[in-house]
């Protein structure tokens, strides 16, 4: 399996396609969300928590998790930052990004919608693919060559090495 899906990636573009902020979201939530903004989509959240400020941080994390069903997870930065949106995840198929990509598509239509990736990691059968436009990045969890989850997050504030500490958990 890993020897012919490194054949799709070598047949790919030589680099992320992502050319605009925009294609960096999902469910239509993007970075820099408000909070106001995710519940008129999603209403309220059905899991709401503060999660500890970190050493150097000028602001606190709150972590909502939205619709039972559709599985949309968002960590807002609260306090200087106004609780606005810095990491928008789902591992539900109902919830698309604006190029198109679903939990449960396989990897090769994401190197088709979304070229190589800028960055990649494997453990066991998990990949953790990185595309990034500016600061701001989409990172996409496959297992078994299925999508099995999409985040988007800025840079500085997630790094690929905590996608896959995340996704191991699964």
């Amino acid at each position: 399996m890993c020897v012919a899906f490194l054949a799709v990636l070598q047949g790919a573009a030589a680099a992320s396609e992502l050319y605009s902020y925009e294609q960096i979201a999902v469910g239509g939530v993007g970075l820099g969300a408000s909070m106001s903004y995710v519940e008129s989509i999603y209403g309220q959240p059905t899991d709401f928590q503060i999660l500890p400020q970190q050493e150097g941080q000028s602001y606190e994390e709150a972590v909502c998790r939205y619709g039972r069903g559709q599985g949309l997870t968002v960590y807002y930065a609260v306090g200087d930052r106004r609780n606005v949106a810095i990491s928008v995840e789902t591992t539900k198929a109902e919830l698309e990004t604006p190029s198109g990509l679903l939990v449960g598509m396989s990897d090769a239509l994401m190197v088709e919608t979304y070229g190589t990736a800028d960055e990649m990691m494997a453990r066991d059968d998990s990949v953790v693919y990185k595309y990034q436009y500016r600061d701001q990045c989409l990172f996409i969890t496959t297992r078994k060559g299925k999508v099995r989850s999409i985040r988007c997050s800025y840079r500085e504030d997630y790094p690929i090495r905590w996608v896959l500490a995340s996704s191991a958990r699964e």
